[in-house]
C-alpha cells in the first residue's frame, strides 16, 4: 500500500510543481512590475506637465493689433539692409575672378 501511496503523492506534487498559464502570467508581470511602475510615473509626470502648460499658456492675438502685410514687409525689407550694413558685406560686388586653368599657367623650365 505505501508504494501506491508514494506514487500518488509523487504524482500530486509533480502537477503543484507545473506551472499553470495563470501562474506563469503572474510570474512574467511580477518581474517587470519596477518597470510597469517607472513607465507609469513617467506618464503621470508627462500628464501633469501637460495639464499645467495647457492651463494659461493659451495666447489669444487681436485681429486689430495685427499689422497689414505692406507694414510688414517693409520692416522685413528694413531689418535685411540693417543686416547688409552690419555683417559689411557689398550687394552688388562683382565676383572674383577664377583661377586660371592649369593648362593656361606657364611654368618656367630650364634644361642644363
Amino acid at each position: 500500500m505505501e508504494p501506491k501511496l508514494d506514487a500518488v503523492r509523487r504524482n500530486a506534487l509533480a502537477v503543484l510543481e507545473r506551472p499553470g498559464l495563470a501562474q506563469s502570467w503572474r510570474a512574467f508581470v511580477f518581474s517587470l512590475r519596477w518597470h510597469l511602475a517607472g513607465l507609469g510615473a513617467v506618464w503621470i509626470a508627462v500628464l501633469l506637465l501637460h495639464l499645467d502648460s495647457a492651463s494659461g499658456s493659451t495666447v489669444v492675438i487681436a485681429r486689430d493689433k495685427i499689422p497689414p502685410a505692406r507694414v510688414l514687409l517693409e520692416a522685413l525689407l528694413k531689418n535685411r539692409r540693417e543686416l547688409l550694413e552690419l555683417t559689411e558685406t557689398p550687394a552688388a560686388s562683382e565676383p572674383a575672378a577664377p583661377p586660371p586653368r592649369r593648362s593656361e599657367i606657364q611654368t618656367a623650365v630650364e634644361i642644363v
